[in-house]
């Protein structure tokens, strides 16, 4: 799918990047916590018709290198704003699914200047008791059995199904997503400006709701039928979705 794939240095590590379209605008990706940017399959040639794509594997995940913790949250914000400026893009639309769309509007908070507009999916900026067991449950079983490890804690302890990346910087991914439940960052969002569309499935447990009441130009759109992985289970309910809102 992608014309360009490479990686791209963002201060001592490199992240794996690629590209389609061309023209504006621009569109970044952000997948979620254990994916990579393939789960964007079904979205990126659509939104490449209309402008250029980014595709971004996030520090640790997939190809992606990642430097050793702990990490803070605006550290990733920092690395879009690399690869950002490493590409030459001075605005663009940020796209985010969970993970990714915290990473999104911390973006937003970092570089108001850079990010046009905001699509949120199945993101919340808090998170439960049972959100944040799960993910010391990913840190416990990294811990003992690395990629293996992770992999199991999510999809189940027989389950065969692979997670790619590295265990060290996912890991202290999954520490930072844990802090949400004590710390959540929901206060810090109503300094993002932007257009934001918040999209989450009627079956998905993620208070977007939330979210989408502290940005101040927030809207909710709750997608009928569907859980967290709408992009993936449904990618032209989330094509329509943002073509509408973007105009």
């Amino acid at each position: 799918m992608p014309e360009e794939t490479k990686k791209i240095d963002v201060g001592g590590f490199s992240l794996r990047v690629a590209t389609l379209g061309q023209g504006d605008p621009t569109f970044i990706l952000l997948h979620g916590f254990a994916d990579g940017f393939e789960v964007w399959d079904g979205v990126a040639p659509t939104l490449a018709q209309k402008g250029r794509v980014v595709l971004l594997e996030l520090r640790g995940h997939g190809y992606s290198g990642g430097p050793a913790g702990p990490y803070e949250w605006d550290d990733l914000a920092k690395d879009i704003v690399a690869v950002a400026d490493d590409l030459g893009i001075q605005t663009a639309t940020l796209i985010g699914h969970g993970l990714g769309g915290i990473v999104a509007l911390l973006t937003a908070l970092q570089a108001p200047d850079r990010v046009e507009r905001l699509v949120l999916l199945g993101t919340a900026t808090d998170a439960s008791a049972e959100q944040a067991n799960w993910c010391r449950e990913i840190v416990k079983a990294a811990r003992m059995n690395a990629m293996q490890g992770i992999a199991h804690s999510i999809f189940g302890p027989i389950s065969r199904k692979p997670v790619d990346g590295t265990a060290g910087p996912m890991t202290e991914l999954a520490k930072l997503m844990e802090t949400l439940h004590a710390e959540p960052i929901t206060s810090r969002m109503s300094a993002i400006t932007c257009p934001a569309l918040v999209l989450v499935g009627e079956n998905d447990n993620a208070n977007s709701k939330a979210l989408a009441e502290a940005l101040p130009n927030g809207t909710l759109e709750t997608l009928a039928g569907h859980a967290h992985f709408v992009h993936k289970k449904a990618p032209a309910t989330v094509v329509a979705a943002i073509e509408k809102f973007i105009g």
